[in-house]
């Protein structure tokens, strides 16, 4: 049972955004929420176009090394996702787009031969360049995921991770990428998107951790790992390239061996996924 949809690369969020959904105030019985909260999100999801709505479901993660380098976004809602393999490879996987968009405009710039295209180029080249660099350092252990940004639609926080070097600036310059991506959330964004910036282990980090949701129930209030665990030297000058093989065959998944039982109720993103592909095998079985 395919649940990655590796054919349809369309349909690959369904499974987290349909974990997400079974996780959110509407139809979580796990948790408490207030019923304000509750009747707001209905009545907000109800009137978002597909894209929007996406979002509000599964909030979108980012990593940065500091407020002007992005690492990688689109996160898995982990704590295993900020470090070791699946940084390195969220990070290898930036740099495929980069160099993509590099060739890309290059291609252009060579059909044509208005300057500004070359420019282009030259800027994309560069910016190819600095994320094959930035993923080198992530999977050596010389770069750590030392920013991160939630995104939950209505609520965005930022959060500076315990052991992050002391000279990174709180709260991140006005200018800087980061605080650049804010605003423009902010101003796309149909609703008044609230903005936390706190310090790990400070107020406002527990709700963080709470949005974490791909991890088990049982590690919902525990901290990320903290940064000092993750700086393990690399393989050394091959680490990227090991980083972006690692990534495109995890982007496969393994299916050679279906699932035999479908066990108690699931509470992270792994155990509902091995949930399902277990109770559509059952399905699938021949009656007897």
């Amino acid at each position: 049972v395919d649940l990655t949809f590796s054919s349809c690369p369309p349909l690959q969020p369904l499974p987290r955004l349909v974990y997400a959904l079974l996780r959110s105030p509407l139809l979580s019985s796990a948790a408490q929420y207030h019923s304000d909260l509750t009747a707001y999100l209905h009545h907000l999801w109800c009137c978002l176009p597909p894209r929007e709505l996406a979002k509000a479901v599964y909030p979108g993660l980012s990593a940065f090394a500091d407020p002007d380098t992005l690492i990688a976004e689109g996160l898995a809602l982990s704590r295993n996702s900020l470090q070791g393999p699946q940084l390195a490879e969220a990070a290898a996987a930036a740099a495929r787009e980069a160099v993509a968009a590099a060739s890309q405009a290059a291609s252009g710039a060579a059909a044509g031969a208005a300057a500004d295209g070359a420019d282009a180029a030259a800027e994309y080249s560069k910016a190819a360049q600095a994320a094959l660099a930035l993923a080198g350092a992530v999977a050596e252990g010389k770069q750590a995921a030392n920013i991160l940004l939630l995104d939950a639609f209505i609520l965005v926080i930022v959060v500076f991770r315990a052991g992050a070097p002391a000279q990174l600036p709180f709260p991140p310059p006005p200018q800087s990428k980061l605080s650049r991506i804010i605003a423009d959330i902010k101003r796309e964004r149909r609703v008044t998107t609230h903005v936390e910036i706190v310090r790990e282990g400070g107020d406002g980090a527990d709700l963080f951790y709470s949005l974490l949701i791909d991890d088990p129930d049982e590690l919902a209030e525990a901290p990320i790992p903290p940064l000092r665990q993750q700086q393990q030297p690399g393989a050394g000058a091959g680490a990227a390239d090991k980083a972006m093989g690692a990534a495109d065959a995890a982007a496969g998944g393994d299916e050679s061996e279906p699932p035999h039982a479908s066990g108690p109720s699931p509470t992270g993103v792994a155990q509902f996924i091995e949930h399902i592909k277990a109770e559509v095998f059952t399905q699938l079985q021949p009656q007897q």
